[in-house]
This record gives structure tokens, C-alpha cells and sequence, in this order.
């Protein structure tokens, strides 16, 4: 484990539970995702970003290099957001994580 990397339960900021708990994980916005379609590699997709979050917000992920890029490999095209059938709004939470790392 790297010095920068931390275990824990994480809070990024404004973002909370009610965010990204709809998510369903059905994978509609993977399709959607520009992204995703390039890397076809499930960090990349919308809702493997989401997960990433979930796990940080549960202290089941380290969070170093490799975490934060994730949520800059993101356009924020909004695609995701447009196609998700739970309403999350992913490009919104992705803003908020960049802002927060």
C-alpha cells in the first residue's frame, strides 16, 4: 500500500448516500458512455465510476492514482445522465468528486 493511498470510509464533499444509491447498476449508461465504448473496461463505464464512489464512500477502496484519474477519464458529456432510467445524475457526481479531489 503507497503512502498516498487511504483505507476508510470516504466522504467526498456535497455528495451523499441519496446520490448514487438509486443506481441499479442495469448498465444502460455504459452504452451510452463514449468513454466506455473506446475502453469497453468497467472503471471506465458510468457506473463502474459509481461504484468506485460507493466502495470509497464504504472504505472498500484505496484511494490513490489510479482512483482519482477514473473520474477524469470522464467527459462529462452527460449521455450517462440522459440514459439512466433511475435518474442519476452521473456527470453531476463526477463534477463534485473532481471538485473534491
Amino acid at each position: 500500500m503507497s503512502s498516498e493511498s487511504k483505507v476508510g470510509p470516504v466522504r467526498v464533499g456535497s455528495i451523499s448516500e441519496e446520490d448514487y444509491l438509486s443506481c441499479t447498476r442495469c448498465g444502460a449508461c455504459s452504452y451510452a458512455c463514449p468513454v466506455y465504448r473506446v475502453n469497453l473496461t468497467q472503471s471506465f463505464s458510468p457506473r463502474g465510476r459509481v461504484a468506485l464512489l460507493r466502495a470509497a464512500s464504504r472504505g472498500e477502496a484505496e484511494l490513490g492514482e489510479g482512483f482519482g484519474s477514473r473520474f477524469y477519464d470522464c467527459t462529462l458529456c452527460a449521455a450517462c445522465t440522459e440514459t439512466c432510467p433511475s435518474g442519476v445524475k452521473v456527470d453531476e457526481l463526477l463534477l463534485k468528486v473532481r471538485q473534491e479531489l
